[in-house]
């Protein structure tokens, strides 16, 4: 007797099948533009709904989304170099904007 295993048990790579993969459906209503959004819905009179969408020039929101996150750090640095020495959090900090964006 062989101590080997049947191929048949084994089966080939060539007869196993499976079912594709998908990324599962959005269950929400889809963005007015592009393939997703930031959205805020606010129920009641008056119901308001915003849907924040963002893309790069080529339409590629991984980009923009990357520059949108560095525009916040970037902008925050003068507040960071004039605070009091040790750690700082963004509570420590003055709101931080766009350059002439808020005037006080």
């Amino acid at each position: 007797m062989s101590s080997a295993p049947s191929t048949a048990s084994r089966g080939s790579p060539s007869s196993t099948s499976r079912a594709p993969i998908r990324p599962p459906t959005p269950t929400g209503p889809r963005p007015t533009e592009g393939d997703g959004c930031y959205r805020v819905e606010v129920t009641g009179e008056p119901h308001l709904r915003l849907e924040l969408t963002h893309h790069g020039e080529r339409g590629d929101h991984n980009v923009s989304g990357m520059i949108v996150t560095a525009q916040r750090l970037v902008n925050a640095v003068p507040a960071v170099v004039a605070a009091r020495p040790g750690l700082v959090t963004p509570l420590d900090l003055p709101l931080v904007t766009g350059r002439g964006l808020v005037r006080r």
